[in-house]
């Protein structure tokens, strides 16, 4: 059965949810958790390891770092009367 893109990104998305709530469960639970300041520190190292994979060029954006406008192009508008 083929999965789209979407979808795997999904499930890998709801695993890495049920792994990070079991390891905020050896915390002491969520509010825990946020006490000591868990989620965000996690946040921060996967906004780094996503903005290395940017810079790296292994993550592409569309506009950003690859498919880039070489100049600015009028676009043609069509109107009703």
């Amino acid at each position: 059965m083929a999965t789209t893109g979407h979808t795997f990104r999904s499930r890998c998305s709801l695993a890495r949810t049920q792994t990070g709530s079991r390891a905020n469960g050896s915390v002491g639970g969520m509010t825990k958790a946020i006490e000591t300041g868990v989620p965000k520190m996690r946040i921060e190292e996967a906004a780094a390891r996503r903005q290395a994979r940017i810079d790296s060029g292994r993550e592409v954006i569309v506009g950003i770092n690859k498919h880039l406008l070489t100049k600015a192009s009028r676009i043609a508008l069509r109107r009703h009367a």
